[in-house]
């Protein structure tokens, strides 16, 4: 493989979405994205499975960032879902 065809990450921008019930750790993960993955950027945040699929579906990320139990829902489906 050359090095016209290797693929680089670090040129590669992406959105993210972060769904968690807990603003703090909402906000922890915001930081550490911000401060270690420059690249990502944070376009949407929710606090439930039912307001995380909306942003979602709204926003269209690249990437998700959820908990596993949400208020008791499940996290995991969620991402299977979408």
């Amino acid at each position: 493989m050359t090095s016209s065809s290797s693929i680089s990450l670090s040129n590669e921008l992406y959105t993210a979405v972060i769904v968690d019930d807990e603003e703090q750790s909402i906000l922890n993960l915001s930081a550490l994205i911000a401060q270690y993955c420059p690249h990502i950027t944070v376009v949407g945040k929710a606090n439930s499975v039912a307001t995380g699929k909306e942003v979602i579906e709204s926003v269209q990320p690249d990437i998700l960032f959820h908990d596993v139990k949400l208020r008791g829902e499940n996290g995991s489906a969620l991402a299977l879902s979408v």
